[in-house]
């Protein structure tokens, strides 16, 4: 949804460039008055955006990708509204406007819940993505927290939800007010550095976007309620170009914009199905909703370019006519049915229900030349429009009988600081433009006798218990900022065997990981005096790491007992025929893992900044007779990370392999920092031989949803030869990761010709 600043001068510039721009892009402005004020209602109580909460995020069942798509094409089965959030920005939105932050307008269960009783099925979350707007575009952990806050409430209201971007890489919130801001507005609210609408000139910010979708769908594509993925709201770079990159644009002729600018960066042809296939990669049933250039309008739809996926749909944003949708109280000079200057020749036309069929047709012909479906996600008319109960009782009933979805612009929260300004679309307070609180009105009565025929929703209870067995608050991802204790990492040591602190001190390795003593048992273990000498050594300061082998029981330890053998203890499995003295365990036997968490106590004794956890792919080994192998190891993951973070907040866990895990399991990349992977270029078949092109291509793609989550990447390959060294070091370090090139034994502190560390 566009927003703009509903005054007399706007509606007036508005209808200077409709009289001199041609019918097929009269009606494009489209949105709602939603911005900065002026002025601020007293504070008030109980609203808050989600802060980030603990255990790993659920994994429900969801119902099968056929009914989820036969909801877009088997007739109107979803009826509801957009709710919409943005960042709040305290400067520009004062202490209360929108509330506490980060998002606003803050909403409760309780908006949700009236939504629903209302009779709506369909709620579409229009949100900020959940990559950063700015380089170097990481996963943005608040958004994330509120985006799963609002699902979960729209969960508990057995509503279905669609997630809509309105930002993302190279895209900030201000592209739906622009013209708004100081330098084009004498009464404008924010300064034009706000802008960011880079992602229409910036392929990294493109490649960008793509990532942030591939990452979304990984984490909800199995969330029962989710039933599409609306890539963009409403595209625009025909407007606002790539400012402050390049010039705007505001080019409203399609044909004139596609004849210059097709096949560019502007062009969102080339660029939505690049998205298309990055969530198909990882979610193949999810239907994917795509809007057009010029805000999603009508009049564009014939030029977007539809994709072979046949679970893709697309979108309108359908506020024409405009100048009537959006008529302001002290111009109310349209009514319908009534007579409206519709194709700008100067001469009032009719404007009623034939007008409005008519004017859908360009859906129609779409839907039979490409045979695909269509939805309509944001429609709406201010609520003091004369004659607006017939007006969209007309257009409900005109969609409806074409059998297209689709969500009113806006279900408004209840946080009365907002939603007793900004109320122009909100139909429960009434035609009159002064009253601003719940009241019956005929426009109100249109939209419940509609969505009244509502019968698909979740259909079951839908409970979202964390699936981890620990609840811990979330910590902020660790990203390349000024506070991260692991922002100064661009190179590390692994060594396990031989260790000699006062050399490895002496080194200017940034990261160490390494066993926590010196023979790997009881009697060698490392002072805290010893590991804080290290952390704070003559090379200069370190991360230290510990490891720690969580998947495998190693009977050198300070745990092993004299007698031990397979079943007994009963978590105690096979020996590793690799490994002597290496047993395979059933790690999510409880005895097992307190003494895992015991382990965990020697490594905090000793000031160990984190530990290296090793194994983790034994889920593997058990994934045949155990369904929940791959879940039982990243709550075991999770719960030693929260027992250590109860002692000490900033403890780090770097879990080694099965970066797969992050695929297999939504959330587990909130119960990690950072992930070591063996072998990724030389190794796995055999030390100092290339690995395999697919296997790094595999191993590559995995490790990226780490990296773009913010997670320091650390690589590990096993190689002599000097060529094979230096290619291993040039393959981690263009894909963004830190790699460290070694012996398969560990026991020697390497530094590699021409890979110093500095």
């Amino acid at each position: 949804m566009r927003m703009a600043l509903y005054t007399m001068k706007r509606i007036a510039w508005a209808w200077l460039a409709a009289c001199v721009l041609p019918l097929t892009f009269a009606f494009v402005l489209c949105g709602c008055q939603v911005r900065r004020m002026s002025r601020y209602l007293p504070e008030a109580t109980n609203f808050a955006s989600p802060s980030p909460t603990g255990g790993l995020p659920p994994t429900p069942l969801r119902t099968s990708p056929t009914d989820t798509w036969a909801l877009w094409t088997t007739g109107t089965q979803l009826r509801g509204a957009n709710i919409y959030q943005r960042r709040v920005y305290p400067e520009l939105d004062g202490p209360t406007f929108m509330g506490p932050g980060p998002f606003g307008p803050p909403l409760m269960q309780a908006d949700f819940d009236a939504l629903a009783a209302l009779g709506a099925n369909y709620v579409n979350l229009s949100h900020p993505g959940l990559f950063t707007e700015t380089a170097p575009y990481t996963v943005d952990l608040e958004a994330q927290a509120n985006l799963d806050s609002l699902l979960t409430m729209a969960a508990q209201a057995d509503m279905f939800a669609v997630i809509t971007f309105r930002t993302g890489p190279g895209r900030s919130e201000f592209w739906a007010f622009w013209g708004e801001d100081t330098a084009q507005d004498p009464d404008g609210w924010f300064d034009p550095d706000y802008y960011d609408n880079r992602v229409w000139g910036d392929q990294a910010a493109q490649d960008a976007w793509v990532e942030m979708w591939r990452y979304t769908a990984q984490r909800y594509k199995d969330n029962p309620i989710v039933v599409g993925y609306d890539l963009m709201c409403e595209p625009n770079s025909n407007e606002v170009g790539s400012y402050p990159l390049g010039p705007a644009l505001d080019v409203w002729d399609p044909d004139e914009f596609y004849a210059v600018y097709g096949g560019t960066l502007y062009d969102w042809n080339q660029l939505y199905p690049r998205i298309v296939t990055a969530i198909r990669q990882v979610d193949q049933d999810t239907p994917i909703l795509v809007g057009g250039m010029g805000y999603s309008a009508v009049e564009w739809l014939p030029y977007l370019e539809p994709v072979s996926d046949t679970h893709t749909l697309y979108t309108i944003h359908q506020y024409a006519p405009f100048s009537y949708t959006h008529q302001e109280p002290d111009t109310l000079t349209y009514t319908y049915p009534g007579t409206l200057d519709l194709d700008w020749d100067g001469t009032p036309d009719t404007f009623n229900r034939d007008w409005l069929d008519g004017y859908l047709a360009t859906v129609d012909t779409f839907v039979n030349t490409h045979g695909v479906p269509v939805a309509v996600n944001e429609l709406g008319v201010h609520r003091w429009a004369p004659g607006g109960d017939a007006f969209l009782d007309d257009q409900l009933s005109l969609l409806e009988q074409r059998g297209l979805n689709y969500a009113l612009w806006e279900w408004a929260t209840s946080y009365l600081p907002f939603a007793s300004e900004v109320d122009a679309f909100n139909f429960r307070h009434g035609p009159d433009p002064d009253h601003h609180s719940d009241i019956s009105s005929s426009l109100q009565s249109v939209v419940v006798a509609h969505w009244a025929q509502n019968t698909a929703r979740p259909s079951r209870p839908i409970t979202f218990t964390p699936v981890a067995t620990i609840h811990l608050p979330l910590v902020a991802r660790y990203t390349a900022t000024s506070t991260s204790p692991l922002a100064m990492v661009n190179d590390f040591l692994y060594q396990l065997q031989d260790l000699d602190l006062t050399a490895i001190g002496n080194s200017a390795y940034d990261l160490v990981v390494m066993d926590y003593s010196a023979d790997g048992g009881e009697t060698g273990e490392f002072t805290a005096t010893q590991i804080d000498a290290l952390r704070h050594s003559p090379g200069g300061e370190k991360i230290v790491l510990a490891y720690m082998s969580i998947g495998e029981a190693e009977d050198y330890r300070f745990y092993w007992q004299d007698g031990w053998e397979v079943g007994d203890p009963a978590w105690l499995d096979a020996e590793n025929p690799d490994w002597s003295g290496n047993y395979k365990v059933r790690y999510w036997d409880p005895a097992w893992q307190t003494i895992i968490l015991s382990y965990t106590d020697r490594l905090l004794n000793a000031g160990f900044d984190g530990a290296y956890l090793d194994i983790i792919d034994a889920y593997e080994y058990y994934s045949a007779t155990r369904p929940t192998a791959a879940q039982d190891m990243a709550d075991f993951v999770a719960r030693i990370r929260a027992y250590a973070r109860a002692r000490d907040p900033d403890f780090l866990v770097f879990p080694q392999n099965a970066a797969e895990l992050a695929r297999i399991v939504p959330g587990y990349l909130d119960v990690v920092d950072g992930i070591g992977q063996e072998d990724i270029y030389y190794g796995y078949e055999d030390d100092d031989v290339m690995t395999p092109p697919t296997v790094t291509a595999a191993l590559e793609a995995d490790l990226d949803l780490f990296r773009y989550a913010g997670k320091c990447v650390l690589t590990v390959d096993y190689a002599t030869t000097p060529a094979h060294i230096d290619d291993a070091y040039a393959k981690s370090q263009a894909k963004g990761y830190i790699p460290f090139v070694t012996v398969r034994d560990l026991d020697q502190l390497t530094i590699n010709p021409g890979h110093e560390p500095d």
